[in-house]
Formats: C-alpha cells, sequence, structure tokens
C-alpha cells in the first residue's frame, strides 16, 4: 500500500536535471544541452515537455508589470526506460524566438540608440529567460520537473 502511494506522488520517483551551459549567444536562437533521469525504482516516461520561458517585467514598485512568454518548446517523446542503476542522459535542442518591439527596432539606429536605451532603463525593463522540462511518468499523479536560468548574451 505505501508503495503505491509514493508511486502515486513520485516519491522515490524519477528526478529531472537540466545540464546546459548558463549563457548562450542569442544569434544562434536554439538552446542546447541534456536531459538526465535518475529514479531510485523502475520507472517509464512517456514524455519530456521542454519549453523556454521569456520573463518580461517593465515599471517600478506598484506600477510593475510582470508577464511570462513562451518562446520556444520541444517534446522528447518515449518510452523511456529508467532503472535505479545508471542515469538516463537525452540530448535537446529547443529553437526559440524573442519577439521584437518597436521601440528595441528603433534602439538599432545609432541616433537614438541611445534614447532607447535611457528610456528603456527609466522604466525598467528587463527580461530574463529559463528552461523547464517536465517529464510525464507513468502511474504518477505528481509530474517531475526542473528549471534552469539562461543568459542569452550578444545582439539579435
Amino acid at each position: 500500500m505505501l508503495k503505491k502511494v509514493k508511486k502515486a506522488l513520485g516519491i522515490e520517483g524519477v528526478k529531472v536535471q537540466i545540464e546546459t551551459d548558463r549563457q548562450h549567444p542569442k544569434v544562434t536562437r536554439i538552446i542546447r544541452g541534456h536531459i538526465v533521469l535518475t529514479s531510485l525504482s523502475d520507472n517509464v516516461v512517456e514524455h519530456i515537455h521542454i519549453k523556454m520561458i521569456e520573463r518580461y517585467s517593465r515599471g517600478r514598485k506598484k506600477d510593475r508589470l510582470v508577464n511570462d512568454y513562451e518562446i520556444g518548446k520541444v517534446n522528447l517523446s518515449g518510452p523511456i526506460e529508467v532503472s535505479p542503476d545508471a542515469a538516463v542522459r537525452l540530448p535537446f535542442e529547443v529553437p526559440y524566438i524573442i519577439a521584437r518591439s518597436e521601440m528595441d527596432e528603433l534602439g538599432e539606429t545609432p541616433i537614438v540608440g541611445g534614447l532607447i536605451a535611457l528610456a528603456k532603463y527609466l522604466k525598467k525593463v528587463k527580461s530574463s529567460y529559463r528552461i523547464i522540462a517536465e517529464a510525464d511518468v507513468t502511474g504518477t499523479k505528481l509530474q517531475p520537473f526542473a528549471e534552469q536560468e539562461v543568459a542569452l548574451i550578444g545582439k539579435h
């Protein structure tokens, strides 16, 4: 009985880790890495859903607005057998598209680029990025997941 409850809740079940560089150049428009699955018991993973999320924030104090946007996703299909004696390492590539505003486009022109940068600084405009991986494990109600922050560096 206790074993069934543990399995349903994911206790001693599959653990998900994301292995990727912390910094990626924006020009590649792709994130590469590995998903590592480990477990203390035999399990079967049906799918792994990998998403790249942009957290876009702007404004100050009580006028602060924060939105999350899915800018890329990929699904790895199974079944993938995970046993307690060996970790499973799966490569992944997530292509992504960053939305660009009119302000971003104007910011690339030499004449108004400095003014746009100043306006963004004053409005406290900021984007941060993260990768989320969630595994669908057979017989488990609470699906294991992992998150990792990544920095996109350079120009588009």
